[in-house]
């Protein structure tokens, strides 16, 4: 009887792996280890640092420490992009292409490559907006650009996954409803906001996502050689395993920042009607001097 996991043949399986797509496991990882060390070290002199900008994030997957501790990495980049003068809307633009090329990847079905195409999106997304403000030049115009560049990310990114489970039902539904909730997440925050009310609850928001989805396709592979070793179409259990927590949690994040937004607008006093509108509407119900017989 065939084991649902086979370790000699998984590690046979292991090995036909692209050696290009095993490579940033080692070396991006231990990139980041490095780092660690020398940033609990830093705390333990100076104390944790207090980024207000990941204060705003009021992230509740993703523990604080570690969000500052990543904010604290991207500092020798934004300085080197900062040296060779490389505009803000330029690092916007490498994110976009790289997220089109980890939408490719998927369909193609090297999950491995798509995630660190996507991590490199995700890194380019996080440095423009430190790059702006390095610099000096974060403004409005900047911030509106970044997020609608934001939306065609997630959208190559999610279509390059339906591509490839377009022939499997259940993970087409998954991703679809991925989808659905990761937008009208969005959409729920940024209506609250235009009408004065910040929905800052929910889990599995941009950051989060990207970070989740990297680590299991980038890991998916790796985990698919011992559990479906030479599947012609693997089904990438652990990606699957992620996408379904982004669905379910979406969605519960979409409807609870609705029903916020809707109660906080409930406490507010009615509106009064303004003045000039009021004396309109009495002398669009006034009788015409002509109809009176008064007219000059």
């Amino acid at each position: 009887m065939h084991n649902f996991i086979d370790i000699p043949t998984g590690l046979k399986a292991l090995h036909a792996i692209p050696t290009i797509e095993l490579l940033p496991l080692v070396g991006i990882p231990a990139y980041w280890l490095v780092g660690f060390v020398i940033f609990c070290g830093k705390c333990l002199v100076q104390g944790v640092p207090r980024t207000e900008r990941i204060l705003k994030t009021n992230s509740r997957v993703l523990p604080y420490f570690i969000q500052e501790y990543g904010y604290w990495m991207f500092g020798l980049p934004v300085r080197a992009l900062v040296a060779m003068r490389v505009t803000p809307n330029l690092v916007t633009i490498l994110s976009l292409i790289a997220a089109a090329a980890s939408g490719t990847f998927f369909a193609l079905g090297r999950f491995s490559l798509g995630g660190w195409m996507l991590a490199a999106s995700a890194g380019c997304d996080a440095l423009d907006g430190m790059v702006a403000r390095a610099t000096g030049v974060s403004s409005d115009r900047g911030e509106f650009f970044d997020s609608v560049v934001d939306r065609y990310s997630d959208f190559f990114v999610s279509l390059g996954l339906l591509f490839y489970y377009r022939n499997d039902l259940a993970p087409t539904v998954i991703i679809a409803l991925g989808i659905i909730g990761s937008q009208v997440m969005g959409y729920a925050k940024a209506k609250g906001e235009a009408v004065g009310i910040d929905p800052k609850i929910g889990w599995m928001q941009r950051h989060e996502r990207c970070f989740y989805l990297i680590c299991a396709t980038c890991l998916s592979p790796i985990v698919g050689a011992f559990i479906e070793p030479y599947a012609v179409h693997p089904m990438h259990h652990l990606a699957l395993f992620v996408l379904a927590t982004i669905a379910i949690f979406t969605n519960m994040t979409s409807v609870a920042r609705a029903a916020y937004v809707m109660k906080r607008m409930d406490r507010r006093p009615a509106r009064s009607t303004p003045a000039v509108v009021v004396a309109v509407e009495e002398r669009s119900h006034m009788t015409p001097p002509s109809q009176t017989g008064h007219a000059a």
